[in-house]
Formats: C-alpha cells, sequence, structure tokens
C-alpha cells in the first residue's frame, strides 16, 4: 500500500492484483474487507492526493500535473480533481 501512495499514477487495481497474485475480483473483495474502499477508489484517492501536494509544492502546470499523473487529457484531470475536492487545481492552488 505505501508503494501504491508513493507512486499512484505507476498502479492501476490490475498491477496491485498482480502483486498480490490474485485476480482482480478476488483482490477487489479483500481489499474491501481489509481497508474498507475499493482498491479503485484509494487509488483515485492517492493520485488527487499526490495531484494536491504537487500543486502546493512545484510550479507545474495543470497541464503537466495532469500528464505526469498519466490523465489523458488536462479536463480529465481537471474535472476529477474537482469531483473528488470540490474546487478546481487552480482554486486550490490560489487558495493554500
Amino acid at each position: 500500500r505505501t508503494r501504491v501512495m508513493q507512486n499512484p499514477e505507476d498502479w492501476t487495481v490490475k498491477s496491485m492484483a498482480n502483486e498480490a497474485f490474485l485476480s482482480v475480483s478476488s483482490f477487489t473483495e479483500h481489499y474491501k474487507e481489509l481497508f474498507g474502499v475499493t482498491p479503485g477508489e484509494e487509488l483515485r484517492g492517492f493520485i488527487i492526493d499526490k495531484a494536491k501536494s504537487l500543486l502546493l509544492h512545484t510550479n507545474l502546470t495543470v497541464s503537466e500535473i495532469a500528464d505526469k499523473l498519466r490523465y489523458s487529457t488536462p479536463e480529465n484531470f481537471i474535472r476529477s480533481f474537482k469531483l473528488k475536492t470540490g474546487v478546481t487545481p487552480l482554486k486550490f492552488r490560489k487558495n493554500r
């Protein structure tokens, strides 16, 4: 879990399941039992946490952060960030 938190953009639920030598469905079931959330939900949370850190501690643009976190487009990143935090990445950065 710590490895996933450090670089969540390098992981998928499938790669996490492979590390545990389980099918995706078995892994998801066990993960939710242990942690109370699905691995997908937690992975998305880790990615948003990393985005927050990058917004606060770097001068990277929103597009650069989206690219670094492997979003297909900056718009998808902005939409995902706002859905999870209630504000856009730029507003988050401004309101430090």
